[in-house]
């Protein structure tokens, strides 16, 4: 059986890189840790580490477990706070996990007006990438999420177009709009393909009968954006991300047909939303409507 004191045992090892600084970290013998690992590796039936010139070295179906037991193990990390914070008596704490692209301006104005209404309340944040947020377990205590998706994926607090983005030296810079067709023989700049952005984009991309060239693949929308304008590729972003670019010197085209992004919530199915969570959503909501026309669009863009 693969217990909580098994994965703690592999994160001590993964983080120390030695069994030795493992064993000091969880109070046990070296020889335990080794026990621990290797009935570890038994129960999941492949090896999670290889001994390398005396030194461990995590093996590619390891890190890939060792991924999903460390976000595992952050939730069991949380219990003690909570805990404490009952016995204590302390104030109310709401735990929010965001895609990059909201968390430059809509989630930090937002929290400043929820804090007028709740002054003590402790906001928790985590910031997810595409794949994450639409995987994200009933392990895992969280109070609301803002995710992007496609339009008509979840009921949108506000939608906006997706734009390319290219720097303004693009042999194609000159086009007033772009069509799929158009990045057909482009290198583009994605997010990655477990991303339900990607997943989109992809579909978007074979009912045109195209096979997209992709030069690199990140896990936000707001790298995407940026590294676009230095020239790696091509990429179809949304306006909050681009807005988050470090210089002007990029351009901007729409896409025909059009495509649009929607800013949604995501609540857990296992309770109703408290009455600070609804506060905040509709904050969140009044925020984002807020910022829309300040947002870069393509006769904007220098």
């Amino acid at each position: 059986m693969i217990t909580v004191r098994s994965l703690q045992a592999l994160r001590a090892v993964v983080t120390t890189g030695s069994v030795t600084q493992a064993a000091e970290i969880l109070h046990i013998t070296q020889p335990a840790v080794s026990r621990i690992i290797a009935n570890l590796e038994e129960e999941l039936g492949f090896p999670v580490f290889v001994r390398h010139r005396g030194r461990l070295t995590i093996t590619s179906q390891g890190e890939a477990f060792y991924r999903e037991v460390s976000r595992a193990l952050a939730g069991l990390d949380e219990i003690p706070l909570i805990g404490r914070q009952i016995k204590n008596g302390g104030g109310t704490t709401l735990r929010i996990f965001s895609m990059s692209s909201a968390v430059n301006d809509i989630v930090p104005l937002a929290l400043t007006e929820l804090q007028k209404k709740y002054p003590a309340v402790l906001a928790n944040l985590e910031i997810r990438g595409g794949r994450e947020v639409t995987h994200w377990g009933p392990g895992r205590q969280f109070d609301i999420g803002i995710v992007m998706v496609p339009e008509g994926y979840l009921p949108p607090f506000v939608s906006v177009p997706a734009y390319v983005v290219m720097p303004p030296s693009h042999p194609l810079a000159e086009k007033s709009a772009f069509s799929l067709e158009d990045l057909a023989t482009e290198r583009l700049v994605m997010m990655p393909s477990t991303s339900i952005i990607r997943r989109w984009l992809d579909g978007e991309f074979d009912r045109a009968r195209i096979a997209p060239t992709v030069a690199l693949e990140t896990s936000s929308m707001m790298s995407a954006a940026h590294y676009a304008t230095m020239g790696v590729g091509l990429t179809i972003a949304d306006p909050f991300a681009i807005k988050a670019i470090p210089h002007r010197n990029f351009v901007l085209r729409p896409l025909t047909p059009a495509l649009s992004f929607a800013f949604s919530f995501v609540l857990p199915k296992e309770r109703p939303p408290s009455a600070i969570t609804a506060d905040f959503m509709t904050i969140v909501a009044q925020v984002a409507e807020s910022l829309v026309p300040s947002l870069p669009q393509p006769e904007h863009t220098c």
